[in-house]
């Protein structure tokens, strides 16, 4: 409990991390995906830090580095000085005994601090508002033996693939003093409170990536209470100025609570389904007509060779690039050559709802 990585959730809502060990996250293969990319992308950092980045189309644990990653990992090396630290871990003891964390990148200045946070998705993250970036400065500093109250703190975001007005870098600046300030103020009491065994749910923008957020009833009453508020909202009335400005506000922030809380709840009737369980109203469905991909047994060697045979250069570079079937098709080679090293791989499913018809079409005249 009480990972620093999780704190942007936990320090916010202190009830989080009691329902994620009563009730733990339905699977998620697109989150597991989407993780897994952020991990190949912070290591492809530390790569190209130290001098070595890995070559366009390197298969990592089923990831792969492609040019929009070794771009953004270069975006980020290119930010941090010759001195500094990267993927280290620090003690985190004011949170508890033995608890580390793992700051992406520092480099401890002689006038300051700097701590890089980056972020390979897309859900944008401010350096002023990070709770994980306040924890892993504070570590350091203490582990550092910084004292003084005006010592400058420099915390910095990076996200190469989410769009912000300022750009992928963005940076929030603070004294020691300040940042001792923040955590007492707001990391602190939750981690007093959790421990407590007083903690309570709390929504905010944080429940669309609590793991817990299926099983909330918090977060339930806060999506009903959206609900409420669109259904029951007047027509008819002129919206201006101040007013305009509160209402799409209000609006947005009820829109992004509904669709946190339906992301969440789909996971879960997911997993029931592929449980065995009957969920009325819903089904799993295949997500599209399939993919034609190389046989298991089709190796570069042998497709290379093929388009060799036929004079056709095929674009394969043995060791670093492989075409797919349906680009090579497209360079000429005839699809029942290829049907010989490729085989169609049936889609996944994904929950759809389920009107019935197809059954009715079925069994409708017995």
């Amino acid at each position: 409990m009480l990972n620093p990585s999780d704190s942007d959730v936990w320090a916010r809502c202190h009830g989080s991390e009691v329902l994620r060990e009563l009730y733990p996250a339905p699977p998620d293969p697109d989150g597991d995906t989407r993780r897994a990319e952020g991990t190949i992308w912070h290591s492809v950092v530390c790569d190209t830090l130290f001098g070595g980045p890995p070559t366009e189309g390197t298969v990592r644990n089923g990831v792969v580095v492609d040019d929009e990653m070794l771009q953004a990992a270069k975006l980020f090396a290119n930010d941090v000085p010759e001195e500094y630290q990267a993927e280290c871990d620090i003690p985190a003891d004011f949170i508890e005994p033995g608890k580390m964390c793992r700051p992406d990148v520092f480099a401890l200045m002689p006038d300051c601090l700097i701590v890089w946070e980056g972020k390979y998705g897309r859900r944008l993250v401010h350096p002023y508002d990070s709770k994980q970036l306040f924890i892993n400065a504070y570590a350091i500093c203490q582990t550092m033996g910084v004292t003084n109250p005006r010592f400058i703190v420099k915390l910095r975001v990076v996200q190469p693939r989410a769009f912000h007005p300022e750009g992928p870098i963005r940076e929030w600046q603070m004294t020691y003093e300040a940042l001792e300030q923040e955590l007492c103020n707001t990391v602190m009491p939750a981690v007093q409170a959790i421990k407590s065994g007083q903690a309570a749910c709390q929504t905010g923008s944080h429940c669309g990536i609590c793991p817990a957020r299926h099983a909330c009833t918090a977060f339930q009453a806060a999506s009903y209470a959206a609900l409420d508020y669109t259904e029951s909202k007047p027509t008819g009335v002129p919206l201006t100025g101040q007013t305009l400005a509160l209402e799409l506000k209000i609006v947005r922030q009820g829109l992004e609570l509904l669709k946190a809380r339906e992301t969440g709840l789909a996971k879960q009737a997911e997993h029931e389904l592929r449980s065995g369980a009957v969920l009325p109203g819903w089904k799993l469905a295949p997500s599209s007509a399939g993919t034609l991909n190389w046989a298991d047994w089709a190796t570069p060697e042998e497709i290379k060779a093929l388009g060799d045979a036929m004079g056709i250069d095929l674009g394969v570079t043995l060791g670093v690039k492989m075409p797919t079937p349906k680009q090579v098709i497209k360079k000429g080679i005839d699809n029942t050559v290829i049907s010989a090293y490729a085989e169609f791989k049936q889609p996944g499913l994904k929950l759809t709802e389920d009107d019935e018809s197809e059954a009715q079409r079925i069994f409708g005249g017995l």
